[in-house]
């Protein structure tokens, strides 16, 4: 229990720290203009790691094409995989090559770019924190097995959709890459629950199905059909994953696209508009006044929602644009019309208790308690 807890506290505190840091970063972005948006692109960079993790496959496979076995052992365990390289043959070191290399499109790109977008810059920080904290020590067996217990299951939960986009974008990129996309389509569906984890499946059996080969990690599971890879398929599996990237995204661009417009759509209280039509005019007669607020004056002043809507609540409209049967109102008070300011005067002076037909239920029934500074 002392272990669980123990990692537990190392991953959220560091993952709460970097969304701190996440949230500075994008609010000093937010006050430099457009150099803050380089500010921020240049942030988002730095969590992520394709170029990386190119360099190192292209490293193996070429150290595999020259013979030097060993070399070839010495870098996959150092740069790409967490378990024990000293007595892999070739195959299971090529394979373990592509093995990450399909696995690593979701943690290096896919998922770090879907929190980005759903939480900025703190959001994608989080996610790599909690990514590399499962790569550091999440699955350990032995006497910290449980120490990383944390960071494993919220890596699993994080990536549940990402490694999804990410499975598909690879069966998409291998038809771009004149692959068999029929094969990776076809492995991804009957080979991805193999894997302890219920991500990894998605995009190494996608992967496997793609060059043909068989992706063996020895006592845990084997994905596909045919032959261990080579160090000619890891070139195979890199070009996979180029297409798979622009894939990737040119689906995240447009649903960030998607999801901006239909936010600049929804209509705001803060700084956005109130339709009102006049209840009491002649047919076919509207009057479309726009509003504009911001939250503190609201507050300060304990409007109530329904007084939103009514002209008669605010002297704070800015701008109205009106259509009258043909004639526009007076420029005594453009939102009533002709007349009707004398009238409200007189019934006032009169001590007249009707209510004004643009008053709702709610405000009818606060009108004894009319805020003093919309008064009339």
């Amino acid at each position: 229990m002392r272990l669980l807890t123990g990692g537990a506290a190392l991953t959220l505190g560091v993952a709460g720290l970097a969304c701190v840091v996440g949230t500075i970063v994008s609010a000093l972005a937010g006050q430099l203009g457009f150099a803050g948006l380089l500010l921020e692109a240049l942030a988002l960079t730095c969590l992520l790691s394709v170029r990386g993790l190119v360099r190192a496959a292209r490293e193996v496979a070429v150290e595999l094409g020259r013979g030097d076995l060993a070399a070839a052992r010495r870098s996959v365990g150092y740069h790409l995989v967490s378990r024990p390289t000293a007595e892999l043959d070739e195959g299971h070191v090529a394979s373990a090559t592509v093995e990450s290399v399909a696995e690593n499109l979701t943690d290096s790109l896919v998922a770090p770019a879907v929190f980005f977008l759903a939480g900025g810059l703190a959001g994608a920080a989080v996610y790599r924190v909690v990514n590399t904290a499962d790569a550091m020590f999440g699955y350990r067996q032995g006497p910290l097995e449980y120490f990383g217990k944390v960071a494993a299951r919220l890596d699993d939960l994080l990536n549940l959709i990402p490694a999804r986009l990410a499975g598909l974008s690879l069966v998409v990129g291998t038809g771009l890459a004149g692959e068999s996309l029929s094969g990776a389509l076809a492995n991804l569906t009957r080979d991805r629950r193999r894997t302890a984890s219920p991500n990894a499946g998605w995009t190494m059996a996608a992967m496997a199905g793609a060059l043909g080969v068989t992706l063996e990690k020895p006592g845990a599971y084997r994905l596909g059909a045919g032959a261990l890879p080579g160090a000619a398929d890891i070139g195979r599996a890199l070009k996979v994953l180029g297409a798979a990237v622009g894939v990737s995204l040119a689906v995240l661009v447009a649903a960030g696209l998607a999801g901006r417009l239909l936010q600049d759509s929804r209509p705001r209280l803060t700084a956005s508009t109130a339709a009102c039509v006049r209840s009491d005019a002649p047919s076919f007669s509207r009057v479309r006044c726009r509003y504009f607020f911001t939250v503190p004056t609201l507050q300060r002043r304990r409007l109530p929602i329904s007084r939103l809507v009514s002209p008669s609540a605010t002297r704070r409209s800015i701008s109205c644009s009106t259509a009258v049967s043909g004639s526009p109102p007076s420029t005594s008070d453009p939102v009533r019309g002709p007349g009707r300011v004398s009238e409200s005067v007189a019934r006032r002076r009169e001590g007249s208790k009707t209510d004004s037909p643009w008053r709702t239920a709610s405000s009818a029934a606060s009108s004894s308690r009319r805020p003093t500074p919309f008064r009339t």
